[in-house]
């Protein structure tokens, strides 16, 4: 954008037409009559012609015209006595140089009071972009660089307008020059004024004749002077006009460069705003949009403010429900119970159940080989009856015998009957579905007591454990499991349980931690306690484990497994020489003062024999006796808590002076008699299960039967 400089230094800018190009007076037309003529009349002074071109220029130039045909018939024209003429001439060519270089001081002043108006355009055409310029305001940095640029014009057209002051001033000191020059014409004039009056009054004509040669000389040499001066002069004048017209031509031409640089930046920047404005049309229309959204979301956040509500209701009533329904669900629970003991009770508070272990074809035991066992002798040891509760015992080899007198039955054939008979056929899940009736008592908070009797190799361990592969789980892994699906299930109600197991053995009379580090310090005591106040029995130094899940009780029993005692007798292979007891204490709460504290103990008992049957001997001899006095001595407890005896001997056995909080009373307790069906083990099987017939024939926490029990 171009700039120009007014007089007083103060620097404007010319207003823009619709084009882009200046508006108002433009710089490459400012006031062209008075540059024309300034032209014309440097022409004409020296000595060249122009035609006028407008009538703003025809006065100048007939008053050139007849200032050069003056000077013409002066020259051609025969002087005059006296060099009269010539002093005319002389002074009208001086006042014609004069009036020239007025005409130039006036040309400026016409320059300096167009920039004036020029200035006052730019003014009015600046304030009337203001607006403008607050349009393109986000494109601040295209017009900070536009207005660098307008600067660096405005700086230019500052630095000529200097350099035409500069002129102005060269004019000014050309104008006292011919000021200086016009005095000396005039002193000159005076002299030879005074001159020619004194050769007048002298009245000789031959002194006034030399005077006025020598005046005519002296004129003669001022106008040679005047002329050089004015040729001098003129050259000067010329070359500031030349100047001038230089400085005019580049201004114009730096002028429409930049003007049109300008006018193509502004018509960017206009783009710009249009793309802006239509982004901002867009974007108000997109706010439209999204207010019409926003209600309709409001309204839709409305509706679902009105579901949650209703929702809430719905969910409270519910909770009502729900609670209701929770405390009905804990009553029946109570109830449950309630019913399940009632049930258990008139099932017997002790009960036996007995299971005869498949016959060992392939593979077979030491039992089963020395007794040359086979598939028909085991089919005539034992026989079944009352719908899987009556079993008989039939001694192979015995048939009936007859006298002359018609004589007494056969003797060889004993008839028992117990609460469930297993034959070879059951399955481990068979027997534990007849099971898990006590394992749910003892999560009812009741002491559950389940032991496997019988003598060796007749499968207690397999019924308590699991099998010699480990592919059929027995009793123990079982309840385990039952347990942890309980406690999982009632989570869902609010109740927690907390599960602590251990695992001991009673060798010899004496207690080992099979679940401790007794190799590591064979000094450990562990000795039976009981808290009178609890009714609870504990051995110090056991080790007691929390189970939080089935993984870390199957650690528990294969731990446990590998640190008992075991051995080879006649009877078996890999006899069990301990009484291995699983300790389960489950303690229950809710949050409504709901609690349950069971005890579950399941015990894998040694194998009942006889010392000459098992070939014992030495060591093995010392562990028969104490495993027959220990089972003796469990006999005997039986005995007492179903005779409601006031001393119960349950000190004369380790075992029984453990399971005393879990005999007796409100106590469940279950005996597994197990038996071989090989006939050489017959004689054990049938102590073992006259044995279970009286235990069968207790009744612990009922009303006692008429007389007493004797299990010796």
């Amino acid at each position: 954008m171009v700039t120009l400089a007014a007089t007083n230094g103060v620097s404007v800018e010319p207003p823009l037409c619709d084009d882009g190009s200046p508006g108002g007076v433009s710089t490459s037309s400012v006031d062209d009559a008075l540059v024309e003529e300034a032209l014309d009349d440097a022409d004409l002074h020296l000595g060249g012609t122009k035609p006028s071109s407008s009538p703003a220029t025809t006065t100048t130039s007939s008053a050139a015209a007849a200032a050069a045909a003056a000077v013409a018939g002066a020259t051609s024209a025969p002087p005059p006595a006296g060099g009269v003429l010539r002093r005319e001439v002389t002074l009208h060519v001086l006042e014609t140089v004069n009036s020239r270089v007025e005409n130039i001081g006036s040309i400026i002043l016409l320059l300096r009071k167009q920039l004036s108006r020029l200035k006052d355009a730019l003014e009015r055409e600046t304030l009337s972009r203001v607006a403008s310029d607050a349009l393109v305001e986000r494109h601040s940095d295209k017009i900070a660089s536009l207005r660098r640029q307008r600067r660096g014009l405005r700086q230019k057209v500052v630095e000529e307008a200097a350099r035409a002051d500069t002129l102005a001033d060269r004019i000014s000191t050309l104008q006292g020059e011919r000021d200086r020059l016009v005095g000396e014409v005039r002193a000159a004039q005076a002299a030879h004024a005074a001159s020619a009056a004194a050769a007048a009054e002298a009245a000789a004509s031959s002194a006034v004749t030399a005077a006025s040669a020598a005046e005519e000389a002296r004129a003669e040499e001022l106008v040679r002077e005047l002329e050089s001066t004015k040729a001098a002069r003129d050259g000067e004048v010329a070359t500031l006009l030349r100047e001038m017209a230089a400085v005019k031509s580049e201004m114009a031409a730096d002028s429409t460069r930049s003007l049109a640089a300008a006018t193509e930046q502004v018509r960017a920047v206009t783009a710009q705003r249009d793309s802006a404005v239509a982004e901002a049309a867009a974007a108000a229309a997109r706010v439209t949009e999204l207010e019409s959204d926003s209600n309709r979301r409001v309204l839709q956040l409305a509706d679902l403010e009105r579901e949650v509500r209703t929702l809430r209701d719905q969910l409270g009533s519910n909770n009502q429900e729900m609670t209701l329904l929770r405390r009905q669900s804990l009553d029946d629970e109570v109830e449950r119970r309630r019913l399940h003991n009632q049930v258990q009770e008139l099932k017997g508070n002790i009960r036996v159940y007995c299971r005869v272990r498949p016959l060992l074809l392939s593979g077979a035991g030491v039992g089963d080989a020395a007794g040359g066992a086979s598939e028909g002798s085991a089919s005539g040891v034992f026989r079944y009856h009352s719908r899987g509760r009556g079993i008989d015992a039939v001694k192979p080899g015995d048939a009936p015998t007859s006298s002359a007198t018609g004589g007494l039955p056969p003797v060889g054939k004993w008839g028992f009957t117990f609460d469930r008979v297993f034959d070879g056929s059951a399955t481990q899940g068979d027997v534990f579905a007849e099971v898990s009736e006590m394992v749910q008592s003892a999560l009812d908070g009741y002491r559950v007591c389940i032991f496997a009797y019988g003598q060796s190799g007749s499968g207690k361990t397999h019924t308590m454990l699991s099998s010699a592969d480990g592919g059929e789980l027995g009793v123990i892994p079982r309840a385990v499991a039952q347990i942890f699906d309980h406690t999982e299930r009632m989570s869902a109600d609010g109740w927690q349980f907390e599960l602590k197991a251990s695992f001991m053995e009673v060798y010899n009379e004496q207690v080992r931690d099979l679940l401790g580090s007794a190799e590591e310090d064979p000094n450990v005591k562990y000795d039976v306690k009981f808290d009178a106040a609890t009714k609870l029995c504990w051995v110090t130094n056991l080790t007691t484990a929390t189970v939080n899940s089935r993984e870390e009780v199957d650690n528990v029993i294969s731990t446990s497994l590998s640190n008992r005692s075991t051995a080879s007798t006649r009877s078996n292979e890999r006899s069990s020489r301990s009484h291995c007891v699983f300790r389960l204490h489950i303690s229950g709460s809710n949050g409504h003062g709901g609690k349950v504290s069971g005890l579950l103990n399941l015990i894998d008992l040694a194998g009942s024999e006889r010392v000459k049957v098992s070939g014992a001997a030495g060591a093995r001899m010392r562990e028969a006796q104490a495993i027959n006095k220990s089972l003796s001595a469990l006999g005997d407890v039986i005995a007492a808590l179903a005779n409601k005896d006031k001393h119960v001997p349950f000190r004369n056995s380790k075992l029984t002076y453990f399971l005393q909080d879990s005999l007796g009373g409100d106590s469940k307790t279950l005996m597994f008699v197990n038996l071989s069906p090989s006939s050489a083990h017959f004689s054990e099987s049938l102590c073992s299960l006259r044995f279970a017939q009286k235990v069968n024939a207790c009744e612990i926490g009922r009303a006692n039967k008429n007389g007493r029990v004797s299990l010796g």
